[in-house]
């Protein structure tokens, strides 16, 4: 059975069709050689989490010790909250006061304005390149490539590898923006798919794969993939 793709924005809702990004039809995954080519050879692929990029340092490059991570914030002057006559550009705010001070019906002044840090929840991470383009990649490891040319039966492969994960999987570009940014201007885009704008130059597409269960401890895996070379190039070895 095919399983099919989703895209989450802010708070883990499904996007709308209409504003759903296309999966590109060639996405590039940049490697260690020996790597590249365990892959070609038996079809080992590891899989990383969220969590673990935040903990594990994977060269200048790579680690981000904000993955996933944004603050939403309505700056710091005084800001009057009143959960029963919130515009729509305020919404934002409503789950973090309503965690903080409890229950509904919450009226108050801020004098140091509202600040809302929002953290996606662990999940595995497969992270790809847009291009294939060695600019994007400034770690020296990082030497050998292969082209996945049918991105969503690849994914259905490792869908089907990887264990105790809902059924489908996730996708997106990632965007690089300010970490820290003015709520009522933020996009909505999901906290796993923004970067700071330093590693814009990375040209990112990942693909999540969430737990049967948000509270299981996730640690990145070795699958066996080699259904999935048959959808891959290998490029470069």
């Amino acid at each position: 059975m095919k399983l099919a793709p989703k895209c989450l924005g802010l708070g883990d809702k499904e996007l709308s069709m209409s504003a759903q990004p296309v999966i590109p039809k060639t996405l590039y995954k940049f490697l260690p050689r020996e790597y590249v080519r365990a892959f070609k050879k038996s079809g080992s692929l590891r899989i990383g989490t969220l969590h673990d990029f935040r903990r594990t340092e994977h060269g200048s490059e790579i680690g981000d010790t904000e993955e996933g991570e944004i603050t939403l914030t309505t700056g710091d002057e005084t800001a009057v909250y009143d959960s029963k006559h919130l515009a729509p550009e305020q919404e934002w705010q409503r789950p973090h006061m309503e965690e903080r001070f409890g229950g509904q019906g919450i009226k108050l002044v801020a004098s140091g304005g509202i600040h809302h840090r929002v953290s996606a929840s662990n999940s595995y991470l497969f992270c790809t390149g847009l291009e294939y383009d060695w600019k994007t990649i400034d770690e020296p490891s990082y030497n050998a490539c292969f082209r996945i040319d049918d991105p969503e039966s690849f994914c259905q492969v490792l869908c089907a590898e990887i264990p105790d994960i809902e059924s489908g999987y996730y996708y997106g570009k990632v965007e690089y923006h300010q970490k820290t940014t003015l709520g009522h201007n933020y996009p909505g885009f999901h906290p796993a798919l923004v970067k700071d704008p330093s590693y814009s130059h990375q040209k990112e597409f990942r693909f999540m794969f969430k737990p049967i269960n948000a509270s299981m401890t996730l640690e990145p895996l070795i699958i066996n993939a080699r259904r999935a070379r048959k959808y891959c190039t290998f490029v470069k070895l």
